[in-house]
């Protein structure tokens, strides 16, 4: 039987050739393991001398400001389930080099237990205990041993993994089965949720209608008290009373959460798991739809059913309106002026990027008739074609395009900002900087220019960011990703001098 005990109550992780307790008899991984990295050194007296080599390179991940190696613990050839050594580094400006000494700083997530790690389960026997979790489907890939550990215990639990395949529509599973006793462990549907995803319907005691209609005959919502509301989707399950616009509200939050999660590691709006909240049937043949940045739930309006249909149904108009969440939890930009502009113009980069960036027009497919529809409520690619009433020298009224430089932005002085000349072109100016990410997104590449806009939003800018300040925090966000010298980074430059920035 082979026992390996791990109760590390001290790591020292240190770049460079010397041990941080040099008095300490040490058992080194050899810096040519892991290539330009920097050795580890691990303390005799915390970590057997079997284990010390069983710390490997994982994953990495990158912000424009931060790059973490994982160290992957193994014990006896098994990975320890989330057991990590992090290698924290603040990446140069010169060419994107990792910076080293002092600049590095090391995240102990170790687990500490005491565990057999010799099987006493077969594994065809194991694979017949998945097997009755799921008898129509077979594993996928060869099961594998894993430890699982269990940090409140100082213990942990061998078992056999086996990652069953879906078929069609029944979801494929992850099931764990206990190698010392053959007990069922857990069996996860692959079906999962980066965050609760929650759809209220509304009714007459959950919002105030505006006694005024609008130009298309709706009226909008005064208020909306969404708890009051009726709750048909309660974390991703459909009651009986869910429509085709709630399960279609569902499913555009999957879809915003999905690409947060696989693009950027965010974790929901709040990068905290918070349940996605959105209420449909909002005012009354209302043709919008909004973030509420004081509730954070997400509002869709049924559209006036002659120009336009639902809200729902536009799933770059969901992206924009849910990255204004994402905003109001890192930038928090202002919503007025050249701020406004920019967090609309960042709303609407993102939102045609969830979309798939098929078009760069936003809202095309809320159109009922097509052709009205083709340069939608604003054409990224080419937003000459979208036009806005605005008035001469003369104060004689005119119909003038929307900015695809700065040069042609509306001006708006010291006039107040408010709903009568959009917060000071809020909208109006929005393609200055949506055009310049379907620019940037033609010259290095959807993932890359996603990559340069979500860390400018992240990291750089701030509440009363202006178009400038865009883009010097694309291009530091750009140094930081990807080098200042490098050709994503010269390219880039080429997009902000386009578009007069």
């Amino acid at each position: 039987m082979t026992r390996f005990s791990f109760f590390a109550t001290s790591i020292a992780l240190a770049a460079g050739l010397t041990a941080v307790d040099s008095s300490a008899q040490s058992f080194s991984v050899p810096a040519a393991a892991f290539g330009r990295l920097p050795r580890i050194t691990l303390a005799k007296s915390a970590i057997p001398a079997a284990v010390a080599g069983d710390l490997i390179p994982s994953l990495e991940n990158v912000t424009a400001e931060l790059h973490t190696q994982r160290f992957q613990h193994r014990v006896g050839g098994i990975e320890v389930l989330g057991s990590q050594a992090l290698r924290h580094t603040r990446l140069s400006p010169v060419q994107g080099m990792l910076g080293l000494g002092d600049q590095a700083q090391w995240t102990d997530q170790l687990a500490k237990f005491d565990l057999d790690l010799t099987p006493r389960v077969s594994e065809s026997d194991a694979l017949g205990v998945a097997l009755q979790e799921t008898p129509t489907q077979q594993p996928s890939v060869e099961p594998r041993l894993l430890i699982i550990p269990n940090a409140r215990a100082h213990a942990a639990r061998l078992v056999y993994r086996f990652e069953i395949a879906g078929q069609g529509e029944i979801a494929g599973r992850i099931v764990d089965v206990d190698a010392h006793t053959g007990r069922l462990v857990a069996s996860v549907s692959r079906h999962w949720e980066i965050a609760p995803i929650d759809v209220y319907t509304t009714n007459t005691r959950c919002q105030t209608l505006s006694p005024v209609t609008d130009d298309l005959g709706g009226s909008a919502p005064i208020s909306v008290e969404y708890k009051k509301c009726l709750k048909v989707i309660k974390a991703g399950v459909a009651q009986p009373s869910a429509d085709e616009m709630a399960i279609q509200a569902f499913t555009n939050s999957q879809l915003v959460l999905n690409y947060y999660w696989s693009g950027h590691r965010r974790d929901s709006f709040d990068n905290q798991g918070s349940a996605l909240v959105s209420v449909v049937h909002v005012g009354d043949k209302w043709t919008n739809a909004f973030w509420d940045s004081e509730n954070d739930i997400m509002a869709y309006g049924d559209g006036d059913g002659v120009k336009f249909r639902n809200l729902t149904l536009s799933l770059d108009v969901a992206g924009h309106e849910m990255t204004h969440g994402v905003v109001s939890k890192t930038a928090n930009l202002e919503y007025q002026g050249e701020s406004g502009a920019l967090n609309e113009g960042l709303a609407d980069f993102f939102g045609e990027t969830i979309e798939g960036q098929k078009d760069w027009v936003m809202g095309r497919d809320l159109f009922t008739d097509p052709s009205e529809g083709k340069n939608g409520l604003r054409n990224l690619f080419d937003p000459s074609k979208t036009k806005y009433r605005w008035y001469d020298d003369q104060g004689d009224p005119i119909r003038k395009s929307a900015p695809a430089h700065y040069s042609e932005i509306f001006q708006f002085g010291d006039e107040p900002c408010g709903p009568m000349n959009d917060n000071c072109g809020v909208h109006m100016n929005a393609t200055l900087v949506g055009h310049a990410g379907y620019l940037m997104v033609q010259a290095i590449g959807p993932e890359k220019a996603g990559k340069v806009m979500y860390s400018a939003l992240v990291h750089y800018l701030t509440e009363t960011s202006d178009f400038a300040a865009f883009a010097k925090a694309a291009r530091e966000a750009c140094a930081q990703l990807y080098g200042s010298s490098g050709a994503e980074c010269t390219a880039l430059d080429g997009v902000m001098v386009k578009v007069g920035l």
